[in-house]
């Protein structure tokens, strides 16, 4: 994943986020977006379970992806289902209209371009029945994202967490992907710790 790409491409956006939000006819308070093939070990499940129990609070949810364990959307409302989406720019006005990422399990790459983007992300705590990739050791609970122990947390994470601690957590996962996750950075480390178990 092109951290430094996403990032040029977040520089493009020229609207506010309250124009993009007319634009795409979002008109909640908040923003959750899921953005990764819906897969056996991502639990869209869980996610389904999450848009049922906010389905009267004031927020939409984004969703990106397809893929063979994805819910059929239709039938519920204020749920923005874009698919397969490969248009960047657009993506990354997605991406900016909302507070959260949120994917329940194996959440790899989408870690990154979350970060890469801006975003914190929330996502469950590692257990037997929920997957986790290395990705999700990049998470720093509280200043990036969330690791949860239930949809009743994330559902108060979502809408209790101040616009001031979003727009801080926003940043910090900003300034997270360009200074630790782009290929170069993540090259440099590997070549480290090698040097650093020679050495040894």
């Amino acid at each position: 994943m092109n951290i430094k790409k996403i990032q040029k491409t977040k520089l493009l956006i020229n609207s506010s986020k309250e124009e993009l939000r007319k634009k795409y006819g979002i008109s909640t308070s908040r923003a959750v977006i899921y953005c990764a093939r819906f897969t056996k070990h991502r639990r869209s499940d869980l996610l389904e379970n999450l848009i049922d129990k906010m389905n009267f609070d004031d927020v939409s949810f984004i969703i990106i992806g397809d893929g063979p364990y994805k819910p059929n959307f239709n039938s519920y409302k204020r749920v923005y289902d874009y698919g397969s989406l490969y248009n960047d720019l657009i993506k990354a006005e997605l991406f900016s209209i909302s507070e959260f990422s949120f994917q329940p399990a194996w959440s790899g790459l989408s870690v990154v371009e979350s970060f890469a983007n801006g975003i914190p992300f929330i996502t469950f705590k590692r257990a037997e029945n929920i997957k986790q990739s290395v990705e999700y050791n990049y998470i720093k609970s509280g200043k990036n994202g969330f690791i949860i122990k239930d949809l009743i947390e994330a559902k108060k994470i979502i809408m209790n967490t101040s616009k001031k601690e979003i727009k801080i957590m926003k940043e910090y996962s900003f300034n997270f992907a360009r200074e630790n996750l782009s290929l170069d950075n993540m090259v440099n480390n590997f070549i480290n710790g090698i040097n650093h178990v020679m050495s040894s």
